[in-house]
């Protein structure tokens, strides 16, 4: 039934009509409203363009996670710099893992002598430690004397958001 050619043509005029629908929408919705257009489907800028925004003193670092993939792109005045980075799952690993030790502290668990809650926070502090400086060499290690004393904004993805 799948191989049926006269059903796949029915089912690709069906999402054809849809697309049209779709993009009459879009662009009567752009006219309509030209700022919420540029909010919506913003232009991205050049790197020229970027570079003309950041201040000598300043370092644009963006993350990127796909699924088998990560990436840091570095952006100064002097330039750009790409970084592959280790597989995305490892780095979501240890973002989680320092996330949770983080947020140890404010977590509240049933039945928890006074005692056991001190255990557990310092063993998270000691895990947060670990994990947030084996992250921040993974991230930043290549890049490290680059961004020495330099304000850093940061566009994360994932796991690193």
């Amino acid at each position: 039934a799948s191989d049926d050619p006269a059903r796949k043509e029915v089912l690709k005029k069906e999402v054809d009509s849809a697309l049209e629908i779709f993009q009459a929408a879009t662009r009567r919705l752009d006219e309509s409203s030209p700022r919420f257009a540029r909010v919506a489907r913003p232009n991205p800028l050049s790197l020229s363009e970027i570079q003309a925004l950041i201040d000598a003193d300043s370092v644009l670092l963006e993350f990127s996670l796909t699924e088998t993939k990560s990436f840091l792109w570095m952006i100064s005045k002097a330039g750009l710099k790409t970084v592959e980075l280790p597989p995305p799952g490892e780095l979501t690993s240890l973002a989680r893992q320092a996330y949770e030790s983080l947020t140890a502290r404010v977590r509240e668990e049933r039945f928890e002598s006074p005692e056991k809650r001190t255990t557990r926070i310092a063993e998270a502090d000691r895990q947060f430690t670990e994990a947030s400086q084996t992250l921040s060499r993974l991230l930043l290690g290549e890049i490290a004397p680059d961004i020495k004393g330099k304000r850093l904004i940061v566009v994360s993805d994932g796991a690193l958001s």
